[in-house]
C-alpha cells in the first residue's frame, strides 16, 4: 500500500540497530511486572528519481541523506496482558515515510521532519490465542514487503492462533482495520485472513501459508484523496500463497521463497482515470 512511486538506488547504508537495548529493559520478576524498551536507528545516502512529492507532482532526481529513528514499549502487567507504544521519525502526510532527509546534496527542501505515534495497543494472550485492538502492524506472515510495506500501520482488531500439529506448527491469522491516510487521518477497510504452517523436516526449514487481503474503498471520505492513482476509489481482493525454504549454507542462513498473488476485483467498467486507463 502507497502513497508514491518511483525507483530508488540506495548508494551508502550504514545500519544501527538497537532491538531490545539491554540496557533499557526492566523487569520487576517479584510482581510478574514486565517492561521493555526497544528501539532503532538507521542512517542512509541515497540517489533516487522519477518519484513524486507527496501531493503527486513529479521530483527531479536528487542525492540525500536520511535516518529513520524507532523507539517504542511494552507493558505487561500479567502473563496475559501487554500495552505497547511505539514513536517514530516521518512525515505527518505519509502513512509509509518513516525516514526524514537530514542534508539534500542538490539543494532541495529536506521537507518536514515529525516524531508520530505509530503503535498503540492493548494485547491480551490466552494459551495458543493472541488478540489486540488499537494501532499495531497487521498479523499477517511474509517473507518480504511484495503484499505489505511494514510502515504502513492500521488501527483495529487483529489475532492470531498458534497450534502444534503434526511435526509443525499451525497458525491462524485475522483481523479487520481502517486504513491510514497520512498518519493522523483513516480511509477505507481491511480485512484479512491467513493460514500457515511452519515446519522443520531435517537440517530444512520450510513454511508455507495462505491468506486474503481484501480492501474496502471508501469512495465519500475526502481523506482518500492523500493516495495516488486514484488508490482511494477502488476495491482490492488479493489472494496470495507463499513457500519459503531455510537452509545453512556453510555459516550462513539461506531463505529461498516464491509468492504468488491475484487481484480477483475487476475494473473494465471502471472510469478510466489516471491509473485504470494504463492499467485496468
Amino acid at each position: 500500500m502507497h502513497n508514491g512511486r518511483g525507483t530508488r538506488s540506495v548508494l551508502v547504508l550504514l545500519a544501527a540497530s538497537l532491538w531490545g537495548l539491554p540496557a533499557s529493559a526492566q523487569e520487576a520478576e517479584d510482581d510478574g511486572l514486565k517492561l521493555d524498551v526497544y528501539g532503532d536507528f538507521r542512517f542512509r545516502i541515497e540517489s533516487d528519481w522519477g518519484t513524486n512529492e507527496p501531493d503527486g507532482a513529479e521530483l527531479e532526481g536528487r542525492t540525500r541523506a536520511r535516518v529513520r529513528a524507532r523507539l517504542g514499549a511494552t507493558f505487561s502487567p500479567d502473563d496475559h496482558v501487554t500495552l505497547g507504544l511505539r514513536i517514530r521519525t516521518g512525515l505527518i502526510e505519509g502513512q509509509q515515510v518513516a525516514n526524514i532527509t537530514i542534508y539534500d546534496f542538490d539543494g532541495n527542501n529536506t521537507g518536514d521532519a515529525d516524531f508520530l505515534f505509530d503503535k498503540w495497543f492493548l494485547q491480551y494472550r490466552l494459551g495458543g490465542l493472541s488478540a489486540w485492538v488499537g494501532r499495531n502492524s497487521i498479523p499477517y506472515w511474509k517473507q518480504n514487503q511484495l503484499y505489505w510495506d511494514d510502515e504502513v500501520i492500521p488501527v483495529g482488531f487483529g489475532a492470531t492462533y498458534d497450534a502444534q500439529v503434526g511435526t509443525g506448527k499451525l497458525q491462524i491469522n485475522g483481523g479487520l482495520f481502517s486504513l491510514p491516510a497520512g498518519m493522523q487521518a483513516f480511509s477505507g477497510r481491511l480485512l484479512l485472513g491467513q493460514v500457515m504452517y511452519d515446519l522443520d523436516i531435517g537440517s530444512v526449514g520450510v513454511t508455507a501459508a495462505a491468506g486474503v487481503l481484501a480492501i474496502a474503498a471508501d469512495t465519500v471520505d475526502p481523506d482518500r484523496l492523500i493516495y495516488l492513482d486514484e488508490n482511494g476509489d477502488r476495491d482490492y481482493t488479493t489472494l496470495q500463497a507463499s513457500v519459503q525454504t531455510r537452509i545453512q549454507a556453510w555459516t550462513a542462513p539461506l531463505h529461498l521463497g516464491v509468492d504468488f498473488a491475484l487481484n480477483t476485483e475487476g475494473y473494465d467498467d471502471a472510469a478510466a482515470g489516471s491509473y485504470t486507463e494504463l492499467h485496468r
